[in-house]
């Protein structure tokens, strides 16, 4: 044990007989690894502890990249790492604020929420990075394990790894049945298709309470004679509702036409910007005064008006009942029609 401790004092003696004059780089890389040490320390005194465990993987892929030693290829690789890492630690101070900031007026305070979409846009991209990057030095581990160490260790880190890669499969293994279990209770489209659209064929949810199913086989049918015959980038006039939970946005979702307003519009762009073609779609299904609704067509060029069984739950019943009025003026033609879901055709 003693001699243990006397390891230090000999490493320093060591140091002293070997470097006679050192380089620029040298003394760089020596300040570069106390200053490092010192932003380690002051990071866990103020309670930062993501940061701090980041900053040593950051400080050795940073070191690795500079090795002369070794091929682009690996120099790559430790790249995607180091990227990956440093995006996560950047993430740890700066966020992008936005509708969940939940700031006060003076800036001081913040909500819950206010790192959220930060975090969940920028870690798509870290794991992407250290994924691949984790990936493509599989092999130069594998290959440093068998020339330096003996067949204990390679067995060791083998079961390791092998321990590991089975705990990262267990959630898409079991996790993905419950997912699809929570999400599609029932009855659901056969397993193996890649229709992106097959669940709508049996897919019934309610909302907004359990007393009004929705049957989802009347949108797919309505949306595929859009995708059929509608030719070119006409707005369709759909309800203006959230798609989370309510399922609005399914036209301009399922067949990329225009809609009165994107579903992102407001948390990327300030409000005096989408408030008004807001109000404009809101008024559309809401009004029951027919010239106001062609001021409307007219200016927004509406050439589709798309109205289902959520936008009959939605909004009141003049404002959807003026549709079929303008019909019988002459005003309006039905396009398409089936039991829930009729679609009108502006002049």
């Amino acid at each position: 044990m003693a001699d243990q401790w006397d390891l230090a004092p000999r490493v320093a003696t060591l140091h002293a007989v070997l470097v006679k004059q050192a380089a620029p780089a040298y003394l760089f890389g020596r300040l570069f690894v106390a200053l490092m040490a010192l932003i380690a320390v002051a990071l866990a005194l103020l309670g930062y502890w993501v940061p701090t465990l980041l900053l040593l993987p950051l400080f050795v892929a940073g070191l690795l990249l500079f090795r002369r030693d070794v091929t682009p290829e690996r120099t790559f690789n430790v790249l995607l790492i180091f990227t990956g890492l440093l995006v996560a630690f950047g993430a740890e101070f700066v966020f992008l604020k936005d509708f969940l900031c939940g700031c006060s007026a003076d800036g001081k305070t913040v909500g819950d929420f206010y790192r959220m979409n930060t975090l969940f846009k920028f870690y798509t991209q870290v794991w992407v990075l250290l994924g691949l990057g984790a990936a493509a030095a599989l092999p130069t581990l594998w290959e440093a394990l068998n020339k330096r160490f003996s067949a204990g260790w390679r067995v060791a880190w083998s079961a390791i790894f092998v321990v590991l890669m089975a705990s990262v499969l267990v959630f898409p293994l079991i996790g993905t049945p419950r997912r699809v279990d929570d999400r599609f209770p029932g009855t659901r489209p056969a397993i193996g298709t890649l229709d992106g659209m097959a669940f709508m064929t049996v897919g019934v949810y309610t909302w907004p309470d359990q007393n009004n199913q929705i049957h989802l086989q009347y949108d797919y049918d309505a949306i595929q004679w859009l995708l059929d015959n509608v030719k070119g980038n006409p707005v369709v006039a759909e309800g203006r509702i959230d798609y989370y939970r309510e399922g609005g946005m399914r036209v301009a979702s399922f067949t990329g036409l225009p809609s009165l307003l994107g579903a992102h519009q407001g948390e990327q762009r300030y409000s005096f910007l989408v408030g008004p073609r807001e109000n404009d779609a809101r008024e559309f299904f809401t009004t029951a005064d027919i010239a106001r609704t062609q001021d409307l067509i007219q200016r927004i060029n509406i050439r589709y008006i798309y109205v289902g069984h959520l936008e009959r739950t939605v909004y009141p019943a003049e404002g959807i009942a003026k549709f079929e009025q303008m019909t019988q003026q002459g005003l309006l033609s039905v396009a398409y029609r089936n039991q829930e879901v009729t679609i009108y055709l502006a002049p």
